[in-house]
């Protein structure tokens, strides 16, 4: 079998010193061993069909904290991550295998990873790629999460609302005592 220059024979790149890629906070495997219940893990791609499900919804918009848009937004990257067995990457039920276990699964998950964080860039605005500054896409998907849930005008506009559609009795006799314990 004719091995392609530069990589060994687990297809990882020859140059990359063992131990390379480490996880940045990634789930990863503590068995020195394969498990066998664990599927290896294949490298994917992103496919046009994922490409073009983004780019053919005309009321797609890039994830903004000014367009209050992140729950629209995350349903449909999902979906479309979905379409390319890519979304258990960002919800973290991927694991990562041991590299002396299981080199070519290691890399994968590696190249998988990169792949999705590269793809979720594509789908932001830039001032959202600064809390994306990690390996993992589960990392990026939930410091977004955390960014922007509850967050943007729109949701600041409405706890506005609220607090100015509290009334309350001008008479303060109809106001019920607060009796401390």
């Amino acid at each position: 079998m004719s091995i392609p220059t530069g990589l060994n024979n687990a297809g990882v790149p020859a140059s990359a010193p063992a131990g390379a890629g480490s996880s940045g906070g990634l789930p990863s495997s503590t068995s020195g061993s394969l498990n066998p219940y664990t599927q290896p893990i294949p490298i994917v791609s992103i496919t046009t069909a994922m490409l073009s499900a983004v780019s053919n919804d005309t009321s797609f918009k890039k994830l903004s904290l000014n367009e209050d848009n992140y729950m629209y937004w995350r349903k449909l990257v999902l979906g479309v991550l979905e379409l390319g067995t890519l979304d258990d990457y960002v919800l973290g039920k991927i694991i990562q295998p041991s590299h002396s276990s299981d080199p070519a699964s290691y890399w994968n998950f590696i190249n998988n990873n990169r792949k999705v964080v590269a793809f979720i860039k594509r789908l932001v605005e830039d001032p959202e790629k600064d809390y994306m500054n990690s390996d993992g896409a589960s990392i990026a998907w939930a410091n977004l999460a955390t960014r922007h849930q509850k967050r943007g005008a729109i949701s600041q506009i409405r706890l506005i609302q609220q607090l100015f559609s509290i009334r309350y009795s001008s008479d303060i006799a109809s106001v019920p005592a607060v009796q401390w314990t």
